[in-house]
């Protein structure tokens, strides 16, 4: 039988079973438009928990933080230090590529005046580098720059949920947020963070709060250069487990960090780090952010001896 006589064969048993035709070719249509939706659907939620996990903005990223001590000793030794200072931070940029990704970091709950509206809102002090940290950008206007930080300038960025509730559709660029007498001119809205699929309180909160340049609020706030926390990188969940199992107790985490790379070590405790050590950390964090290129030539010219 040749082509020709099957198709006509096929098209005369078509004709004589309309019904059947008819509902083998709905099967079908119906069949490959339900694979096409779900290949759909599933691409679109991994697209959105992908977002989501990524505006966590904790991908390998270490907080270090402040927490009154607790012991006889430890409340002695406090009553010694200053704390954490802006200029902690020269130490940890010895060797500057090693430290791209380090950021001090400050934080306040203020009374602000927005749009005519008083709202008690979480503020932070940052730098540029927090935001590349972090992964924070902005939807309209401009994240802090350094000019920003070296200049003491009044100006701040917003979150997308803070601008949405005050403004509403409004423009919010150049408009003014005033705390402590202070007016802050907004430059920024940060995009919306989080998805329908992966949202967190935390999460929620970053999208309410303001953000000034760290010296900025260092000025008008807190009147010396004291910080809060640094945040730099560590390596993977190994890594991770690695440094929660070290016997002295000087990293810990919290149900928030499950999962992600991330430890914490409180303030008091970076006295019972030494140099080497700390070294070692930073240097770990910038391998995981650093481009393959460039921390391959750094490995190659700091191998150890016998390495």
């Amino acid at each position: 039988m040749n082509l020709w006589e099957s198709i006509r064969s096929s098209a005369a048993e078509i004709r004589s079973h309309k019904l059947r035709s008819i509902l083998t070719l709905v099967g079908i249509i119906l069949g490959t438009t339900s694979l096409v939706v779900m290949v759909s659907v599933i691409g679109g939620a991994a697209v959105a928990v992908q977002k989501g996990l990524s505006d966590l903005g904790f991908d390998g990223v270490m907080f270090v933080s402040a927490e009154a001590p607790q012991e006889r000793l430890e409340k002695k030794k406090a009553g010694y230090s200053r704390g954490l200072r802006t200029a902690d931070m020269r130490f940890i940029e010895e060797g500057q590529q090693i430290i791209q990704d380090a950021a001090p970091v400050l934080y306040s709950k203020e009374t602000a005046l927005l749009n005519g509206r008083n709202l008690t809102v979480n503020v932070e002090g940052v730098t540029p580098a927090y935001g590349a940290i972090r992964s924070r950008s902005v939807e309209f206007g401009r994240y802090l720059v350094e000019r920003d930080v070296e200049a003491l300038a009044p100006v701040c960025v917003i979150g997308h949920k803070l601008k949405q509730d005050v403004f509403g559709p409004e423009e919010a660029l150049g408009r003014e947020v005033v705390m402590r007498g202070v007016r802050f001119r907004i430059v920024g809205v940060l995009r919306n963070l989080g998805s329908s699929q992966v949202n967190d309180d935390d999460m929620e909160k970053d999208n309410s709060k303001v953000y000034l340049p760290l010296t900025t609020m260092q000025k008008h706030f807190f009147g010396n250069d004291a910080v809060m926390a640094y945040v730099f990188r560590v390596g993977d969940l190994d890594e991770k487990q690695i440094r929660l199992s070290d016997d002295r107790g000087i990293y810990f985490t919290t149900p928030h960090f499950d999962n992600y790379p991330a430890v914490l070590v409180r303030i008091p405790d970076l006295a019972r780090l030494d140099r080497a050590e700390l070294h070692d950390l930073v240097v770990e964090a910038w391998l995981t952010r650093a481009q393959k290129r460039v921390a391959k030539a750094w490995l190659a010219e700091n191998e150890p001896d016998g390495g």
